[in-house]
């Protein structure tokens, strides 16, 4: 289903995009990080949180163990900086594990329970991909939060981080002549919306 190169790369990149996103998040007015808004987790932080327990579920079961958490929704690091601790953890938690893997055990099925009570088996690559896609899924909904401020977005796409992270092997046709910014801006964000978020 999925190589060690595959892995490792998918790993290494959510490693950049959370910390990419952090990065963002860390230079926000004070407050808009906990601010609520109309959202399941109610605000960045929650939804900051709610990825950050994924992660941890899912370590468990590419670990065999059991992970004790009972909702997906626990609010475990109220403080952003603490949070982002955390999640850089987890992150290098997973490069590492995938530096560890082959072709054949990133095959190998694990059984698992999830938070409901189900059973489930998936491949440790199927489980990688889950944990990668799962947190782009939710990194663009606080993304969607930043247009309420308003602020302007990091961007977090994968072909950025490839022409970032391997750049002689990633090379553009044309160069823009001004490079995109990924900087904050807090007037008038959606009036400057690069063109592919609008």
């Amino acid at each position: 289903m999925i190589n060690v190169r595959t892995a490792r790369m998918l790993a290494d990149y959510k490693n950049w995009a959370d910390q990419r996103l952090f990065d963002s998040l860390a230079a926000l007015p004070a407050g808009e990080v906990s601010k609520e808004r109309v959202s399941v987790f109610k605000n960045m932080i929650g939804t900051l949180n709610h990825i950050y327990v994924v992660d941890c579920i899912w370590q468990a079961h590419l670990e065999g163990r059991g992970h004790g958490f009972k909702t997906s929704h626990d609010l475990l690091h109220a403080d952003l900086a603490e949070l982002r601790r955390a999640q850089r953890e987890i992150d290098h938690w997973y490069c590492d594990w995938s530096e560890r893997q082959t072709d054949a055990s990133l095959d190998k099925p694990f059984e698992f329970t999830f938070v409901s009570g189900e059973s489930g088996t998936m491949s440790a690559g199927a489980m990688l991909m889950h944990v990668v896609n799962h947190a782009s899924y939710h990194r663009g909904w606080v993304i969607q939060m930043y247009f309420e401020i308003p602020a302007m977005p990091p961007v977090t796409d994968l072909p950025v981080y490839l022409r970032e992270a391997q750049p002689t092997a990633f090379k553009s046709l044309h160069t823009p002549a001004v490079e995109p910014t990924c900087a904050v801006q807090f007037s008038s964000a959606t009036s400057v919306l690069p063109d592919r978020y609008r």
